[in-house]
């Protein structure tokens, strides 16, 4: 009787070990046709009054076609879009296109309290549609650097930014300031800030994100100072080298852009760093919570969205700090 049931043990032990051989075996893979999803064209325009000292630009649109999920190819500019600018609801003119610069642009300056609207359309694309406006102005009231405030953690030496601005009371508003390389657009310094105003900013990245990188723009709302005068501390970097085992400051000419933005600006633009900061902790941490970027182009992508801007600029001598 023993016998029969270690037998009949065995028996049952080579029956589930051939199962699951022949569920191996006969292991197929079923192909999913996934639906393509249909190309949209991409937009983004930032635009501002003629305002010097600030960086002048014409008026420019930026085209191009957006990429699949599953493509990793940049996207290729389009250049043979009709973009048709309206001004106050009302036709202007057909945008050139630059195949150096690759924008479609017009030779004139927009301004504060005028809405603009452009229409681009495209053979094999829907008909895209979208409008913005620059918001008033709000002035710097005072602006004050130390080029050397410093040594970080890492030894390397940091600089210290003030500026201060009266807030237009009984109306919502938004802000951005950066620092730049005094007539370079794209060399931006990375900011930080203990400003509650900015840190309580849902893109703002968490400390836990320790090597996440600093933004490179802050932008905040009046939500908490509306109608008061208020102060914005930051940090930044300075241009240094280590030159024969010393640390020096290089002389450097920094320019300094707050910016009064409009609505759709600040939801794009915030929207954004929390999706790339979002990226960043899935990475890390696991998944974390989708976080969509934020589109005022109807049936597109991207942005159309005004600014006015204050500057100061201030040049750095070159420092000897270690």
């Amino acid at each position: 009787m023993k016998n029969w049931k270690i037998a009949n043990n065995i028996q049952i032990f080579i029956l589930v070990v051939l199962l699951f051989s022949s569920c191996n075996f006969y292991e197929t893979e079923v192909p999913i046709d996934l639906p393509s999803p249909k190309p949209k064209l991409v937009v983004h325009s930032t635009f501002t009054p003629f305002d010097l000292p600030a960086l002048v630009k014409s008026f420019s649109v930026s085209i191009s076609q957006n990429a699949g999920v599953f493509d990793t190819t940049k996207m290729v500019p389009i250049s043979d879009a009709t973009v048709s600018l309206f001004i106050d609801g009302k036709f202007d003119q057909i945008l050139k296109y630059s195949s150096g610069s690759g924008l479609y642009w017009s030779n004139f300056y927009p301004n504060a309290g005028i809405e603009y609207s452009i229409k681009v359309e495209k053979e094999g694309f829907e008909t895209v549609t979208t409008n913005g406006t620059i918001p008033p102005k709000v002035a710097i009231k005072n602006c004050e650097l130390t080029p050397f405030a410093g040594l970080n953690s890492d030894n390397l030496a940091f600089s210290q930014l003030s500026v201060t601005f009266d807030d237009p009371a009984d109306q919502i508003n938004y802000y951005e300031i950066m620092v730049l390389g005094y007539g370079q657009e794209k060399d931006k310094y990375r900011l930080t800030t203990n400003d509650k105003i900015i840190t309580s900013e849902s893109y703002y990245p968490s400390p836990v994100l320790m090597d996440a990188d600093l933004p490179k723009r802050l932008l905040f709302s009046d939500r908490l100072i509306n109608g008061k005068n208020h102060t914005v501390e930051m940090t930044f970097h300075a241009n240094q080298a280590l030159i024969s085992g010393k640390l020096y400051m290089t002389p450097n000419l920094l320019y300094i852009a707050f910016r009064s933005v409009s609505k759709d600006y600040y939801l794009y633009y915030t929207s954004l760093l929390k999706h790339t900061y979002n990226r960043r902790s899935d990475m890390l941490f696991g998944i974390a919570e989708p976080s969509p970027v934020y589109t005022n182009i109807q049936n597109g992508y991207g942005l159309f969205a005004g600014y006015a801007e204050d500057t100061r600029s201030f040049w750095v001598d070159s420092l000897k700090v270690r």
